[in-house]
């Protein structure tokens, strides 16, 4: 075999290496939501790339194959062309341990630069692409090679059931990790703040009270059947609301509720007094105890189909006021 000969399948089995080194990091990182996604779309790859994640023993076993087998024919190759190049060139006046040398050095960063350290960088950047280009080649070797991978799988999970290690990826997502993709997203700008922030809300809303975003009692705002015209007047003014609370003296009497839409048209044609229209108010006001947390309240808005409610203390005294439309 010429010297040519021997250089250009080295770097065939550089190439080779690559492919082991990127498919490694492609199939191990694609992440399994965009996969999904994929597979929603009709990919049958991304279902064939799932499917290799959930044997990864089989995946890896391949891969270690290949990269070892390739290493030891390079290195092979490398001792010999070193051998050639002295007798074809007559440098045996040179020391064949320090051309040995020099051989292994370049040999050695040539698959470290070129098979493995560039190829995985790049997977690790493009996971999902590479992934799908990958797979069905991959998929052919794990099936050629079956025996073979059984034999390795079945020594491997030998060795870590004696250290009593699970062989099996746990795929469960929880809280922390859903957090952490959100925070992510935040981090790069594809979350707004206050995108952010509501995300976060909604998983808290089985841990937080509803006392923990209500209006509280000294910020309510209400009218009083006891109110003169021109005091009924300012605090509609003062506080544009959609709803007030109706009470007979104080906030404590409650006794029901009005809208905007109920005042306004016959505030604008001055038709009836204030006065006369808020004794007209809505009995049918939805009353919570201060001891529900957020995802109860959420139930009980549901089924009753409103969107405002008063929140009462153990005593029968009001707290707060909630809105459904504040969380």
């Amino acid at each position: 075999m010429s010297i040519l000969l021997k250089i250009i399948i080295i770097f065939l089995l550089v190439v080779i290496s690559a492919f082991f080194s990127v498919s490694e990091i492609a199939l191990a990182s694609a992440r399994k939501l965009k996969l999904q996604g994929l597979i929603e779309e009709g990919n049958e790859r991304a279902q064939k790339i799932l499917k290799i994640q959930e044997n990864s023993g089989d995946f890896f076993a391949i891969v270690q194959i290949g990269i070892n087998i390739v290493s030891i024919l390079g290195g092979s190759l490398g001792s010999s062309i070193v051998k050639d190049i002295i007798i074809k060139f007559k440098l045996s006046h040179y020391n064949e341990n320090v051309l040995s040398v020099i051989s292994f050095l370049l040999i050695t960063f040539l698959f470290v630069q070129f098979a493995d350290l560039i190829p995985k960088r790049v997977a690790m950047v493009y996971p999902e692409n590479i992934a799908l280009k990958t797979v069905n080649l991959m998929s052919i070797l794990i099936f050629v090679f079956k025996p073979v991978i059984k034999i390795i799988n079945f020594i491997a999970d030998f060795v870590l059931g004696i250290f009593r290690i699970d062989s099996a990826r746990n795929e469960t997502v929880t809280y922390d990790d859903i957090v952490a993709v959100v925070d992510a997203g935040a981090v790069s700008g594809i979350l707004q703040e206050k995108e952010h922030s509501l995300i976060e809300n909604i998983f808290e809303l089985d841990s937080r009270w509803v006392s923990s975003i209500m209006t509280t009692r000294d910020e309510i705002s209400y009218l009083t059947l006891d109110d003169s015209e021109e005091t009924l007047r300012e605090k509609i003014m003062d506080y544009p609301h959609n709803k007030f609370l109706i009470t007979s003296s104080d906030i404590d009497s409650i006794l029901g509720y009005v809208t905007s839409k109920d005042l306004l048209p016959s505030i604008m044609l001055n038709e009836k007094p204030i006065s006369e229209l808020i004794k007209n108010y809505r009995k049918n006001l939805l009353i919570l105890p201060n001891t529900l947390t957020l995802s109860e309240t959420l139930d009980r808005f549901n089924e009753a189909k409103d969107d405002f409610a008063i929140i009462l203390n153990e005593y029968g005294l009001v707290v707060f006021s909630y809105d459904e439309r504040c969380c």
